[in-house]
């Protein structure tokens, strides 16, 4: 979940300091944020990251969906925290490991 959040408020993290953000360059690292929307394998009693997904986004109800993704995702917000929806939308320089 280290690299989804960090994924997730990168695009806001200026903006959440306030004045010092304006004095402030901002590059995220994410470690392994980028889930893919496999189907689970059968037999594994995983429901997949998808679903899992889903399930948080209904239990958290994040608030930094990212406008951009939102709108291109309206009615499937929960994509707006899945790295493979999400990471084209991410507009903050980060390094991806």
């Amino acid at each position: 979940a280290g690299g989804r959040g960090a994924m997730v408020h990168l695009d806001y993290v200026k903006s959440m300091l306030g004045p010092a953000g304006a004095q402030v360059q901002v590059t995220g690292l994410l470690d392994s944020p980028l889930w893919l929307d496999l189907p689970a394998y059968p037999g594994s009693g995983f429901w997949g990251f998808g679903k899992e997904t889903q399930e948080a986004y209904a239990l958290f109800k994040p608030a930094h969906l990212g406008e951009e993704c939102a709108v291109v995702n309206r009615g499937a917000e929960w994509k707006c925290i899945f790295g493979q929806y999400r990471m084209p939308h991410v507009r903050t320089p980060y390094l991806l490991v």
